[in-house]
């Protein structure tokens, strides 16, 4: 099996065990919630409502790239992340509750209770799965091509070749470089099509993708059926992070351009318009209080 579908098929594999942990989760809130009271009937009650309460929290952590095999890799981008993503749906979940539902449930206590069992489970889940998941022989196999300055961030540091989930097999390169210090095997173009297939390679990350001798190289070896990233894409997937190296004009031209905005702006209005309701429905209750508060306060014109 291709290691690069391997990475697919784990980020499927996180999608679906959330969904057990989700349900799991219900279960004991319901448990530590009502105790001796608790029963079928009640888990009955419960599983449709929060079943749809469910949906909307699958689809925030799927914005926030929660299901990515290789964020929990990163403690604090991963920890804030979920934070966001978790005030969010709590928000969603009482306006669900409180402005649409008209069932018998009175859900507060239980959806605090549940948002913290489940952020214990799901928390030592992803340190399990990262721990169990990331084995060396099931990780994508990675080849460099061209050098660049870049590389030496992205690689691991010491004599491992493991790294973000993936295993660095070495680079393609006509450049002098210390293989000793990159801890990276060079190779030159002429060895391309042989080590990607004694490597088991699945993907190509490509630092001079304008280069016409690369591409030539690259064409080649396209019935091999490997996978194509350039460097700073590669970068910019794995920390999170854009390289300061190409953040210019071109650069902001190419990421804000007007005419590929509109995703984007409707993505952004409809997150506005969430939060702009969540807090609104939060808000109202002490509207006439505030409203009561002035008039007392004010002696008029």
């Amino acid at each position: 099996m291709n290691n690069f579908n391997g990475l697919k098929i784990r980020k499927f594999f996180i999608f679906f065990s959330t969904i057990g942990i989700l349900y799991l989760s219900l279960w004991l809130t319901l448990l530590i919630r009502y105790q001796e009271n608790y029963d079928s009937a009640l888990w009955q009650l419960h599983f449709i409502p929060f079943s749809l309460v469910f949906i909307i929290w699958l689809l925030i952590f799927y914005s926030f790239n929660l299901f990515e095999p290789t964020v929990s890799q990163s403690g604090v981008q991963f920890l804030n992340q979920y934070l966001r993503a978790s005030i969010i749906n709590l928000g969603l979940s009482f306006v669900y509750f409180y402005a649409f539902y008209a069932g018998e449930i009175k859900p507060r206590a239980v959806l605090l209770i549940l948002i913290a069992v489940f952020s214990f489970f799901y928390f030592l889940w992803r340190k399990i799965f990262s721990r169990l998941g990331y084995a060396k022989k099931l990780s994508p196999a990675v080849l460099f091509i061209g050098y660049e300055e870049l590389i030496k961030e992205i690689l691991p540091k010491g004599p491992d070749i493991f790294r973000f989930g993936y295993t660095f097999k070495g680079i393609v390169t006509n450049q002098n470089i210390n293989e000793a210090e990159l801890n990276l095997k060079k190779y030159n173009f002429e060895q391309l099509s042989e080590v990607v297939k004694n490597e088991k390679i699945s993907l190509l990350v490509i630092n001079e993708p304008s280069n016409q001798e690369i591409t030539n190289h690259l064409f080649q070896i396209l019935p091999l059926r490997v996978n194509f990233i350039t460097l700073t894409k590669f970068y910019e997937n794995i920390t999170y992070r854009v390289p300061l190296k190409i953040i210019n004009r071109g650069w902001f031209l190419d990421n804000f351009s007007e005419g590929n905005r509109t995703l984007y702006d409707g993505g952004k209005r409809l997150g506005d318009l969430l939060l702009s309701l969540i807090i609104g429905l939060i808000a109202l209750p002490f509207c006439p209080l505030i409203a009561l508060a002035v008039r007392l306060s004010s002696h008029g014109p």
